[in-house]
């Protein structure tokens, strides 16, 4: 396993197009190129568009943007080029989706894993992907995800 330091929001936020109040990861934790598998955090802060302030909580289906945005981590890390861009990706199937917490509540931070199982070209890929809390299952699903061509930095 290659374990990155510690990525905070804002350096997360420099490898994936969601920006501002979009950008829900909170750190990347590793990357694993052998196994093709990333592990990263997410804290329900209040601040993303979903979030309920009244209730101070989130929608479950949160999970699946949490899991988008790690895929999209794990394909800019492994493409490794500093110049490249934050690609946008396009999720073509979701399979065996399931949640099984209705609510995230202001505090909780969950545990999101990412594992590309097949890699058919260099734009198309299948992942799987989980989050936990407290060492329990929350969400969990397979994605097919299409990425456009890198644009390059200045």
């Amino acid at each position: 396993m290659i374990n990155v330091p510690i990525l905070g929001n804002k350096a997360v936020s420099a490898i994936v197009p969601h920006k501002g109040r979009m950008s829900l990861l909170e750190n990347i934790l590793s990357i694993d190129l052998q196994q093709r598998s990333l592990v990263a955090e997410a804290l329900v802060t209040g601040t993303s568009p979903l979030y309920d302030v009244q209730h101070e909580r989130e929608p479950g289906f949160i999970t699946f943007e949490y899991i988008a945005q790690a895929i999209s981590a794990f394909s800019f890390l492994r493409d490794d080029d500093e110049h490249a861009m934050p690609q946008i990706g396009y999720i073509l199937k979701v399979d065996h989706f399931v949640i099984k917490e209705p609510f995230l509540h202001k505090g909780d931070l969950v545990t999101v894993t990412v594992t590309e199982n097949c890699n058919v070209d260099e734009n198309l890929s299948s992942f799987y992907g989980t989050v936990t809390h407290k060492d329990a299952m929350i969400a969990t699903g397979h994605l097919l995800v299409y990425k456009t061509k890198a644009g390059k930095r200045g």
